[in-house]
């Protein structure tokens, strides 16, 4: 079944390899910067980020609007200027309206505008520096055309406490109204990866508390709130496999389908569908080797995530594809070798896979001075064109399968590739090159276990499990 699975998902790569536009740019006009949210557009694309320009030993900070055509190619770029000095300044939600305006939520600690309004040609409507030193932390565009937000006071009477809170903004910036507060202790760091509104207008909040080295130490709390802001429910995220950090969800009809992991006990990443009372549906380990952290969902019933791992000593970007129940079906590396951080992960509108964030100036797995990139991928996370019979792995058999001693690896294509074992906790056990046919391996050094083998070609990558026992 799974090689027909295959054998199907490589039939539509090739059918819709040529007809998809994709491409890698880095627009290298300041120090150093970084896309944080893309818009799509008719006729291309809208980038905006942070840059900053480093003059004589000075720093001088920027918001950055940058506009391309359909390919990537600047036509245009905009500069707000944040004056001189690093203000930590980052983008950390957009929403627009239907008039295409834009709303900006900025996190920066200075005394300039954190919450902006540009109109469809990305002039500044109105620009305003939030009361009580109020920072969103994420906003939707509701039902009824406003705009609701959560954030947080970052400066409050009580020294040991920090406050949290729900408020809705009319689309001229009046506040409609404010929800009770949320207190969570200080020397740590409250972040909402997800927030949205459901059919019936009810507001689904999900807080994740890190502690002061920034690793979760806390599961997730699921908040629900009626549609003015009154708390209706409040549960700890507690599903079975552990991985009780949501990371990211999205709406699946009346269920939330969300990226989990745990932080204290390695293991691979599950998907889990659940309620927004945390009752859980289903829970589907994905076996990868990648730390993966973002994802979007095609027709429902397709995964895309982006992610990073080590592959031949290298700390490389790529993208996977899975089935809703956690089968791998294509995997790819991204580009360049530069080093990548991707801040923004959307479907382009022909099926394609647009990513955004920063990269390297050269080619290296260590960060230097980040700049901004962008990259649209095909459907299968590639960009062309590629030489599709000299650069994919055609067929691959791996037998006997539980192995003992000994494991079979048999590829079929006309050039080498490599493969690479990793054990449950992602960690590389093997590597060593495969020749086009048969190349035996010998298992006898590694412990009994389930472990996941990658073989890797030039621009293509499949994944399986391989299950080891017992002489």
């Amino acid at each position: 079944m799974k090689k027909i699975l295959f054998t199907l998902t490589l039939l539509s790569f090739i059918l819709q390899a040529h007809s998809q536009i994709t491409f890698e740019k880095i627009y290298n006009y300041w120090t150093m910067g970084e896309v944080q949210v893309v818009f799509q557009e008719e006729d291309g694309y809208v980038l905006a980020g942070d840059a900053v320009n480093v003059v004589n030993d000075v720093y001088h900070s920027y918001l950055i609007i940058i506009k391309t055509n359909l390919y990537g190619d600047t036509l245009w770029v905009k500069e707000i200027d944040y004056g001189v000095g690093s203000v930590h300044l980052e983008i950390k939600a957009t929403t627009e309206d239907e008039f295409g305006n834009k709303y900006f939520a900025l996190s920066l600690y200075n005394d300039s505008a954190n919450f902006i309004k540009f109109d469809s040609q990305y002039n500044i409507v109105w620009k305003k520096i939030l009361d009580n030193y109020y920072m969103i932390k994420n906003l939707f565009m509701s039902s009824d055309g406003n705009i609701v937000t959560v954030g947080h006071n970052d400066y409050n009477s009580n020294y040991q406490m920090d406050i949290y809170y729900l408020t809705k903004f009319d689309i001229n910036g009046k506040i409609l109204w404010t929800s009770p507060p949320i207190t969570y202790q200080k020397y740590g760091r409250l972040e909402f990866p997800t927030f949205i509104e459901l059919p019936d207008s009810k507001i689904v909040v999900v807080a994740n508390w890190w502690d002061g080295t920034y690793y979760i130490t806390k599961p997730s709390v699921i908040r629900t709130y009626s549609a003015t802001g009154d708390p209706l429910s409040s549960v700890v995220f507690n599903p079975q496999s552990q991985c009780s950090s949501i990371i990211q969800s999205v709406l699946l009809g009346d269920e939330l389908i969300s990226l989990c992991k745990n932080y204290i006990v390695p293991t691979f990443p599950y998907f889990i569908r659940h309620h927004t009372d945390g009752s859980i549906v289903e829970e589907n380990m994905f076996e990868t080797p990648s730390n993966i952290y973002k994802f979007v969902m095609k027709d429902n019933n397709t995964i895309i995530t982006c992610g990073y791992g080590y592959i031949s000593n290298s700390f490389r970007l790529y993208l996977n594809g899975f089935s809703i129940n956690g089968d791998s079906l294509w995997s790819s590396f991204v580009g360049n070798s530069k080093w990548k951080h991707i801040k923004s992960m959307k479907l382009n509108l022909d099926g394609g896979i647009l990513i955004a964030g920063r990269t390297s100036r050269i080619d290296t797995s260590i960060y230097s001075y980040g700049l901004p990139y962008m990259a649209l991928t095909d459907s299968f996370g590639r960009i062309i064109p590629l030489n599709l019979t000299e650069n994919i792995i055609s067929t691959v058999k791996v037998f006997p399968n539980p192995a003992r001693g000994t494991v079979v690896f048999e590829t079929t294509g006309n050039q080498s590739c490599t493969m690479i074992l990793y054990d449950a906790t992602g960690r590389v056990c093997e590597e060593m090159s495969l020749s086009a046919g048969r190349t035996v391996f010998n298992t006898g050094n590694l412990q009994h276990g389930v472990y996941i083998y990658s073989i890797i070609s030039n621009d293509h990558k499949i994944s399986g499990k391989l299950i080891i026992t017992g002489e």
